[in-house]
């Protein structure tokens, strides 16, 4: 979505709007290997909570740093491309791990295939559509949804850990201290 904002709204070219999604893809892809070492180490929960906390952390500012500076492309290559290429990088190499190791093996795979798909189904795949709704009461919208998807993404790992320190469940993604 962010590539057809840039074009659309900040009337970028559609040529500079696909190289900066090609950045932050690139910059996912190379990142993605550090992360999985990271999750290796620390367990997916500790870096999905990480992850989560820096797309509710660079959603809005990104977007108000591109509507402050329409006409820079350097909003756009540091924010989007890099700062958006990271968070998906983070998310994307732990989530997996985190989502199958919430449920028990008899049940996992029917269990994450349906939570998984569902929530990106839900959540990504209407994103555009409500982030685009939402501009007519505001152009910082596309931010505030993807910041408060972080909000609630890092709220749904950090219950994990609660739930975990309470005794109530055993979530295996998490790393002894």
């Amino acid at each position: 979505y962010t590539t057809d904002f840039l074009h659309n709204y900040l009337n970028m070219s559609s040529e500079v709007s696909l190289w900066i999604a090609n950045l932050t893809q690139s910059v996912s892809t190379i990142a993605c290997p550090v992360i999985g070492v990271l999750t290796d180490i620390y367990g997916a929960g500790k870096v999905m909570l990480v992850g989560t906390t820096s797309v509710a952390a660079v959603g809005l500012p990104v977007y108000w740093w591109l509507l402050s500076a329409p006409k820079s492309i350097v909003p756009a290559v540091v924010g989007i491309g890099f700062g958006y290429g990271i968070s998906c990088a983070i998310v994307g190499s732990a989530i997996y791990l985190w989502t199958s190791e919430l449920f028990p093996t008899n049940i996992r795979t029917t269990a994450m295939g349906l939570s998984h798909n569902l929530s990106v189904g839900t959540v990504g795949g209407f994103g555009p559509l409500i982030a685009d709704s939402l501009l007519k009461y505001t152009a910082y919208a596309p931010g505030i949804y993807i910041s408060a998807w972080g909000v609630v993404s890092t709220a749904a790992v950090a219950t994990a850990f609660v739930a975990r320190a309470n005794g109530t469940r055993n979530v295996t993604h998490l790393r002894e201290e």
